[in-house]
């Protein structure tokens, strides 16, 4: 046992980009490897799993669909937030909060849920609205802050990936700059990890359950890497550890 008691443990799935049954994204059957990931993760006995964007390569009914139907496969809770990729207003036939910001408790922690999408846009924005509501939220909050959007709030060091990132970024860290109680970000849209610091907030970037993009790269490009995710173990003092789990001896192809 930790010196702050048993943590509550995250799973944060990301960039599934779901497709139709008839179609595959870059050689992989997306709904395939996106299932094989929530099962591991449910495996990995988390309290709750997070999928932070582009849950669609192409959004269609279809598409969604199967998304949901994977999230109906599993017993553990889950929550979804939309990507560049993703149609938040059909997304929201299928769960209608979806496109909506809106927080999770899990034991002392406060996890606000961050919807930036820009329609038609590779980038997002965070609205004033949104900023204001994550202002109400940061206030309020009793115990500890972990936020989740879809897009970096930092430069990752691929310039394919910071042109399309969160175009926005100064408004979100004069939000949360402040305060003691915000301990990390997380966002996916990258299909890499990122671990990275600003100031005493740290910012986390998950692997993709689809293919993973090559760090630092200046074009985007797929290396050989299996799906993956993130596992956040959130301590009742305000600590967090966190480790990546690749999905192994599972066939995608």
């Amino acid at each position: 046992m930790n010196q702050a008691g048993d943590p509550i443990l995250l799973a944060q799935l990301s960039d599934p980009h779901v497709v139709p049954e008839t179609e595959l994204f870059h050689g992989i059957d997306t709904a395939v490897s996106f299932g094989a990931c929530l099962r591991q993760a449910q495996a990995d006995h988390a309290k709750l799993i997070l999928v932070s964007g582009d849950l669609m390569q192409t959004p269609t009914q279809a598409a969604y669909r199967r998304y949901f139907k994977q999230l109906e496969s599993i017993n553990t809770p889950t929550e979804s937030i939309c990507g560049n990729h993703d149609d938040p207003a059909l997304a929201a036939e299928f769960e209608p909060d979806i496109a909506a910001c809106r927080s999770i408790t899990l034991g002392t922690w406060r996890l606000p849920l961050l919807n930036s999408h820009v329609a038609c846009k590779p980038h997002d924005r965070l609205s004033q609205q949104a900023l204001e509501w994550l202002q109400d939220q940061v206030d309020s909050a009793k115990g500890f802050i972990l936020i989740a959007l879809h897009h970096p709030p930092l430069p990752v060091g691929s310039p394919g990936m910071d042109c399309i990132a969160l175009m926005n970024p100064e408004h979100l860290w004069r939000v949360l700059a402040d305060s003691p109680k915000v301990k990390a970000v997380i966002h996916g849209h990258t299909h890499q990890v990122v671990d990275q610091w600003h100031g005493h907030i740290r910012v986390l970037g998950a692997p993709a359950t689809s293919v993973q993009f090559t760090p630092e790269a200046r074009q985007i490009s797929i290396t050989d890497e299996p799906p993956a995710y993130r596992l956040i173990s959130l301590f009742d003092n305000g600590a967090l550890e966190t480790t990546i789990k690749p999905l192994n001896n599972v066939r995608l192809f």
